[in-house]
């Protein structure tokens, strides 16, 4: 029961700017699911905004295609990896940020609290 968590798809979502480059020291796997108990794997470079982010503690999980592999898939994940970018509030109001936007598809995971 230590290892559930919430986790949910969604997508696509607008953003502002892309995502952060593929970096295979914060690539998450079947024992770095749980990134926050252990080392700080979260990518805050580049994070990605949210309207409705009020309660809880959220990552998202952007995929990846592993470098390397190209587009062959792997058995246990189908050729993608995973990496933790950091959430960041935003209001609901349209801006006028600098394009181009960038449209991703990825996972919501809720970040186990003490």
């Amino acid at each position: 029961m230590q290892k559930i968590t919430a986790f949910l798809h969604l997508g696509p979502l607008i953003m502002p700017n892309d995502v952060a480059d593929f970096d295979v020291k914060k690539q998450l796997s079947a024992d770095t699911y749980d990134h926050f108990d252990g080392p700080n794997l979260l990518v805050e470079s580049a994070p990605v905004g949210m309207p409705v982010l009020q309660s809880g503690d959220w990552a998202w999980m952007q995929p990846y295609v592993e470098p390397g592999k190209g587009k062959v898939p792997d058995d246990e994940l189908g050729g993608r990896a995973f990496i933790p970018l950091k959430m960041r509030p935003v209001d609901e109001k349209p801006g006028s940020e600098d394009d181009p936007y960038t449209a991703v598809e990825g996972y919501l995971q809720l970040r186990n609290t003490p």
